[in-house]
């Protein structure tokens, strides 16, 4: 494919590509998008190409610092005119109609095609028709597009709404099928038909059907220039030869290698031209058991969210197919129901630290009081914003039972403006206190601890016990795994997880549906935040993009004395036997100078700091990448008898013990909060995946199967995984 090539001086004058909305796209591309080594710079510094949704970036070899960008094929930025809501789904259906088709094979049906229709409708579009029946909003955001494959491919359906009128329609379609059935056309107007998507957001659902290999090599030539593949009728035998050249059977192979490989480009095109996250592939193989699907199950492992099936010739498994297509479509608009709320219009907080800890506040600073609601006291004449009550969460009930409120509170303050903001949830600051007048202005003073409310990013879902009933019962969960964990580590205080304990606060305030806002409500962590993993996969120390620059296989464990860390120790040997200048900048590499780099996975578990302290472990880096790069997390080791930990490994592997502690059921993670020797961990807003549906996790952070395969595929079990015996599983 011919790039066109914009400098990076070119991108800054004519696009402003390094503005906000670039840097995202580039950090999009990083998380989402197919990653290459690039060819090296003009010094020979490496670099990397990511490509993502019709854009490719050029980058360093961290991938932050942008090179160059372009997009692909040279095709200029269509403009975004009528642009669909992020809850739109196109499903494409490619359909084998090859000769084969017309066979009676399949017990109940005339033919393999008429299998095929009839379970497509009634396990498919019925279904959703059903779901959109009088949605006329979201019946011109679901459209279904039908392609017959065959020599040359036929577009039956061009994106149709789900409505009634979809089902005869793709009934008058039914033709009998002829010819064979080529690949690379029918996926060809698989790109040609999603070519409006590339200006809209919709999510793309691909179902590709087959009932054999393709057969697009019998009209391919060999490096020969013979039809291989070709047939001819003998004059003696009058029997069907292929035709000869040079290569023969090699010559066959490479033509079928040929048209794989352009399957396997086709499908990785369509991830690269409209993202990898937003693609959803299905091929099924509906044909004989003995048949080579070969290139079907490979297509169908080019993109992450994608799956094979083979079917046979089985209807019940058709109908399954599809059955299991609507379940995923379906799934997936639950799940973007959150897109079509609205947001809340909060502003952040611009009020320092010391000024919210001031002992007495102002409430006339973005400051909302609620009045404590006493059964035997009367409140203030006018003052109709109260608290009806205050809850804690029972582990033990797995319930809210009501919690009494200090006598000397009066009041329950919460912040205006967040301070604080997750995916979901906005964080406010809020305290109990007592009040008094000063000068006629209304002061409250502290009586507690310092509180933190957590609140929907939703405007419908905001303070609704609905809403944050599912955090409650998270936590709760996470609170009794860890107690499990806590007794078989059998380590000392530092090695302990524990959770923070949540309340909720009932109360009167108009503003709110029905005039009542139920606030969670969590005590602030003391001490440095850490986040230790995510629920995408993300785990502290275990950076992508890091691997050594020669090897490719092992992490840069190594800053070089000249300040590069490019290397893993293995090819540090190596390189100070052959040359002992550092391969980026030529300098010479002082030995004494290199520093120990934190990043996971290691040979080893365990670390050791120069010159650690006894009790706590120091910091072994520290020092700012070069060009603007981020600081090397940090790694913690304590001692604890004869060994120093790292005590990082204690949070990923309390994740890996719940997945296998619940036999697989849940895995908890999104591990945030604070660490200290004396208390141990003391954690806050974990997420759980569960593979099974469960009412009480119901959330989007659940990623369910999906969410343990990305933990995992980062996960490098450690001393402490080893040490409760924990096996990494085979998802």
């Amino acid at each position: 494919i011919s790039l066109p090539h914009l400098s990076c001086q070119e991108v800054t004058d004519k696009h402003d590509w390094m503005s906000q909305t670039v840097k995202e796209r580039l950090r999009e591309a990083v998380k989402h998008g197919r990653c290459e080594y690039a060819n090296p710079g003009r010094k020979g510094e490496f670099r990397l190409r990511f490509i993502h949704k019709g854009e490719v970036f050029l980058t360093d070899c961290s991938g932050k610092k942008l090179v160059s960008a372009w997009n692909i094929n040279g095709e200029e930025e269509e403009e975004e005119v009528g642009m669909l809501d992020s809850a739109a789904i196109h499903t494409v259906i490619v359909v084998d109609h090859s000769g084969s088709m017309r066979k009676s094979d399949v017990p109940g049906y005339d033919s393999r095609i008429e299998a095929v229709y009839d379970c497509l409708i009634r396990d498919h579009i019925e279904p959703r028709v059903e779901q959109l029946r009088g949605k006329e909003t979201l019946q011109q955001q679901h459209v279904v597009s039908l392609v017959h494959m065959s020599s040359s491919p036929t577009i039956v359906l061009d994106r149709h709404q789900v409505n009634e009128d979809l089902i005869p329609t793709i009934r008058a379609t039914m033709t009998s099928p002829r010819s064979h059935g080529h690949y690379v056309p029918a996926l060809d107007a698989v790109l040609d038909l999603l070519r409006p998507s590339r200006v809209n957001k919709e999510k793309i659902f691909i179902f590709f059907l087959s009932d054999g290999v393709p057969s697009d090599h019998i009209d391919r030539v060999c490096c020969h220039g013979v039809f291989v593949w070709k047939s001819f009728t003998s004059h003696r035998t009058n029997r069907q030869f292929l035709r000869r050249c040079p290569g023969n059977s090699a010559c066959r192979r490479a033509v079928v290698d040929e048209v794989t490989t352009e399957c396997l480009q086709k499908m990785r095109l369509i991830g690269d031209i409209y993202g990898r996250d937003r693609v959803f592939v299905c091929t099924a193989a509906f044909g004989p058991s003995d048949q080579d699907y070969e290139v079907l199950e490979k297509m169908s492992k080019v993109l992450p969210n994608s799956s094979f099936q083979k079917l046979g010739l089985s209807s019940n498994c058709l109908r399954t197919a599809f059955s299991s297509l609507t379940t995923t479509v379906t799934a997936l608009c639950s799940e973007l129901a959150g897109a079509t709320l609205t947001n809340r219009t909060v502003k952040k907080d611009t009020m320092d630290g010391a000024a919210q800890r001031a002992e007495s506040i102002d409430l006339a600073q973005g400051w909302d009081f609620y009045a404590v609601r006493r059964r035997e006291g009367q409140l203030p004449r006018g003052d109709n914003m109260t608290v009806l009550g205050k809850y804690k969460w029972d582990f033990a009930s797995k319930s809210l039972v009501f919690h009494a409120i200090a006598a000397d509170v009066e009041g329950f303050v919460h912040r205006q403006t967040w301070f604080g903001e997750g995916s979901e949830r906005f964080a406010f600051k809020c305290m109990e206190v007592s009040r008094q007048l000063v000068r006629d202005r209304l002061l409250v003073t502290p009586t507690g601890p310092q509180l933190v409310a957590k609140s929907s990013k939703m405007q419908e879902q905001a303070n609704t016990l609905k809403d944050i009933m599912p955090f409650f019962h998270v936590q709760g969960e996470a609170h009794t795994l860890s107690l499990l964990f806590n007794r078989r580590l059998q380590g000392p205080d530092a090695w302990n997880i524990h959770f923070l304990p949540s309340y909720a606060y009932e109360l009167r305030d108009n503003s709110f549906h029905d005039g009542i806002a139920w606030v969670y409500v969590e005590e602030e962590l003391e001490g440095k935040f850490t986040k230790w993993n995510s629920n995408n996969g993300h785990v502290k120390n275990q950076r992508k993009l890091k691997d050594c620059v020669v090897c490719f296989q092992n992490p840069r464990q190594v800053r070089l004395s000249c300040g590069h860390a490019i290397l893993c120790l293995d090819c540090l040997q190596n390189c100070l036997r052959s040359n002992d200048s550092c391969l980026l900048c030529r300098k010479r590499i002082e030995v004494h100078k290199n520093k120990l780099l934190a990043v996971s996975p290691a040979p080893q578990a365990t670390y050791v700091a120069p010159h650690a302290s006894s009790s706590l472990g120091a910091i072994l880096e520290d020092e700012e990448d070069e060009e603007g790069e981020e600081d090397e997390e940090e790694v913690l080791t304590y001692e604890h008898g004869n060994e120093v930990v790292n005590i990082d490994d204690i949070p990923q592997c309390f994740s890996h013990f719940t997945y296998q502690v619940s036999d697989g059921i849940m895995l908890v993670c999104d591990l945030q909060g604070v660490w200290n020797a004396t208390d141990g961990f003391l954690l806050t807003d974990p997420v759980i995946h569960t593979s099974k549906k469960i009412d009480e996790f119901k959330h989007r952070s659940n990623l369910k199967l999906e969410g343990m395969k990305k933990f995992f595929e980062s996960h490098t079990c450690n001393v402490f995984c080893k040490k409760l015996g924990l096996k990494k599983p085979n998802l």
